[in-house]
């Protein structure tokens, strides 16, 4: 390696450019999906695309910061897998944490290509493989699951999508995606080069090296973001909950890397036991939304709202999902088709009655100008499930019709 910098790398700036160009992808797609089930458009692609950019090359810097500073040392040998993996798992598995996984998936590799069928072949990513210090990889995949954490907190309700998915029996229920992807250019220290160090040198830095002597800056491309589906929560409990779990697995692999690294034997059981943890994460999601009550249902009280449109009249009454709407300008509603002429009765004012998450009625009211939406931007859960589930329950026997 030459210079401290690799910044003309071309893998660097393909690799990024690459996965600014599936974030971009993913985001139309997401937008697609989300107009077809609402004829509407909540997200707009490019510029949360271009925001997502700049969240990212933002985040990269602190991440970066404090990689250097920790002194974690990374051997590029095995970079190019890890892009390859990390890409595979983006496309056709986002919910499964790509870069965990992937850092998992190049962990259980190693152990199989350690074997002795496999000591004569000649293969280069064999003997990248063996050259991984995976301390250091579980310091890069702790700060990373901080990082994801930090971006859900700050924005978890720009990333979530509205859904209507199937229910027991079919019947149509409202959900949630939680998604988002930020590209990560990360700078890392790499085994090779000189060191003339800024400030004093320590025998203890850096933290998690393999004992190598010199080292160079690289730049690494990656990124960072999550992906699962919810009937079961709000958007910014879906957020917390993963929030928490992000927390406690940067945690958890930061101290697994510092006890790698001190005591080397357990260096690679450590990455087994993360990965345990990233399991038990999932399952534990699982077993929540099997298990747990359907949270955007019909609701005969009224009409419950699945989204509102940022910038609608709802939204600057302060409606949020799943409240239910009782009546608008005194007029019950129970649907779409009645929350429509509701608004009509008073085209320019409107007084909404409303049952909040606890229960409880609070009114709104707001005057309505010439253009806004013509359900004053609620979208709401489909209301069929209402008429097909009392169907259902006469059909069998569950209730007497009439």
């Amino acid at each position: 390696m030459s210079g401290w910098i690799e910044w003309f790398n071309p893998d660097f700036w393909a690799y990024l450019c690459l996965t600014v160009v599936l974030i971009a992808w993913r985001n139309g797609r997401l937008a697609r999906e989300e107009r077809r089930m609402f004829h509407v458009r909540l997200h707009g692609p490019v510029v949360l695309t271009v925001r997502q950019l700049l969240e990212g090359v933002a985040a990269g810097l602190i991440l970066s910061g404090l990689l250097l500073g920790l002194g974690v040392v990374l051997t590029p040998d095995a970079f190019a897998l890890l892009w390859g993996f990390s890409l595979l798992l983006f496309l056709f598995q986002r919910r499964w944490q790509p870069l965990s996984y992937t850092i998992g998936l190049l962990w259980l590799l190693g152990l199989v290509l350690s074997g002795p069928f496999w000591q004569g072949a000649d293969l280069w990513w064999r003997d990248a493989l063996a050259g991984i210090h995976w301390p250091a990889w579980l310091a890069l995949l702790g700060l990373l699951q901080w990082g994801e954490a930090w971006l859900l907190r700050r924005f978890r309700r720009r990333q979530a999508y509205p859904l209507v998915l199937a229910g027991r029996r079919g019947l149509p229920v409202g959900g949630y995606r939680l998604e988002g992807w930020w590209p990560l250019p990360l700078l890392v220290w790499s085994p090779g080069g000189e060191f003339a160090g800024w400030g004093p040198e320590v025998p203890w830095w850096p933290l998690l090296a393999d004992g190598s002597t010199g080292w160079t800056m690289v730049p690494l491309p990656l990124y960072a973001g999550f992906s699962c589906v919810s009937r079961t929560v709000l958007p910014d409990e879906q957020a917390a909950w993963w929030e928490t779990r992000r927390w406690l697995g940067g945690l958890l692999a930061l101290a697994l890397a510092a006890l790698g690294q001190w005591w080397p034997p357990l260096a690679v059981v450590s990455v087994g036991l993360f990965l345990l943890w990233e399991w038990g994460v999932q399952a534990a999601w699982f077993w929540r939304e099997q298990n747990g009550e359907r949270r955007f249902l019909p609701d005969k009280r009224g009409l419950t709202v699945l989204a509102v449109i940022p910038g609608s009249p709802a939204a600057a009454m302060g409606i949020e999902p799943g409240e239910v709407v009782v009546k608008v300008n005194g007029q019950p509603v129970s649907s779409e088709r009645e929350l429509y002429h509701a608004v009509q009765k008073n085209p320019a004012f409107c007084k909404l009655e409303v049952l909040d998450h606890r229960g409880e009625v609070r009114f709104v009211q707001r005057a309505v100008y010439e253009g806004e939406h013509h359900q004053l931007g609620i979208i709401a859960v489909p209301t069929k499930a209402i008429e097909e589930e009392q169907a259902y329950r006469v059909s069998t026997g569950l209730e007497k019709e009439g």
